[in-house]
């Protein structure tokens, strides 16, 4: 009760008022929840570890993700479960420690790398290429068992994961603008089913403003959505990088960034972090476009440290730096 009651608190303030005037659980014989709306239904849950945080921030999660705002039809069940599965992440991280939520968000992205499981036993392959999120209970079959979980659950939760980054201020980590989306989505589709579409259409209100939409010219998340919800492609990143003293004292930070395991086409915004003196870290983004992508960024000074998205903010099956 005591979870109940923070979890309650705290996605009231992230999400908007529980519309509720009731909220209670009950205990059922099985060892998975649910969550409906006043009520939940949950196995025992006595023990104060992420695992417990986890479970019940993310049913309590349901009362706006699939109580208040239901989804549309079973291409759209990710905007219920992956924004449950993400709320509790970050209901886990503030209870836990931040640890706690970079442990889930790491097994989240591997869980995308392991394979189905069939009848028989483990299947050839990877999870996150039996199909993109979209496709939603279709995802499951008799060769490809442990598929909705993953990828509704657990990718949903990473590509909303992504859009709060997207939302964010880079040089400041000011993330109020992605929970102002999330409770306008609440507000706009309170008491109805909402679609991907939907949902897209209030990101890319909100996304327009952002600073990252500024920087780089962007006017919608079409192409996001395009790639990471109703594709299937995992792609892997490198950013290298040199230094260049200038003239006026400054250091030119130029290099690449190579985008592989994706289609040509495929566009992506990438947090970077340079540290100086040891504790003082600058962030900023870079992008990849297709297979390369050049980039120049002019310093007071040389880092000693450079690192390509170190908080797993971007969705990949590897990133690197090499300097």
């Amino acid at each position: 009760m005591a979870e109940m009651d923070n979890a309650l608190r705290y996605f009231t303030s992230l999400f908007g008022k529980y519309p509720y005037p009731t909220f209670g659980a009950a205990f059922h014989p099985f060892n998975f929840g649910q969550g409906f709306p006043t009520m939940l239904l949950i196995p025992g849950t006595d023990r104060a570890n992420r695992r417990t945080y986890l479970f019940i921030a993310h049913e309590t999660a349901h009362q706006w993700w699939g109580g208040l705002v239901s989804w549309r039809s079973y291409r759209d069940q990710w905007l219920s479960e992956g924004f449950a599965e993400y709320s509790g992440m970050l209901y886990t991280g503030l209870r836990s420690g931040p640890q706690s939520k970079d442990e889930l968000i790491t097994q989240a992205r591997e869980s995308l790398r392991k394979p189905p499981l069939t009848l028989t036993g483990p299947g050839k392959g990877r999870l996150v290429d039996v199909g993109p999120i979209i496709l939603g209970h279709r995802l499951s079959t008799s060769k490809t068992f442990g598929a909705y979980q993953t990828l509704i659950y657990n990718k949903g939760a990473l590509v909303l994961r992504m859009l709060h980054y997207l939302l964010t201020d880079p040089e400041t980590g000011n993330g109020d603008a992605f929970f102002a989306m999330m409770t306008d989505f609440v507000n706009q589709y309170r008491d109805g089913a909402a679609s991907t579409s939907d949902f897209r259409r209030v990101a890319n209100e909100h996304f327009a403003k952002s600073p990252i939409a500024r920087t780089y010219g962007l006017t919608n998340l079409n192409w996001f959505f395009a790639q990471w919800v109703h594709q299937k492609d995992l792609p892997s990143y490198q950013l290298e990088y040199r230094f260049q003293d200038q003239p006026d004292g400054k250091v030119l930070m130029t290099g690449t960034v190579t985008q592989t395991n994706a289609p040509a086409n495929w566009f992506m915004v990438l947090p970077l972090a340079l540290t100086f003196g040891g504790k003082q870290v600058f962030y900023t983004s870079v992008y990849a476009k297709g297979p390369t992508a050049q980039f120049a960024i002019k310093l007071t000074g040389r880092p000693s440290k450079v690192e390509l998205d170190p908080q797993h903010w971007i969705l990949s099956e590897k990133t690197e730096t090499k300097g």
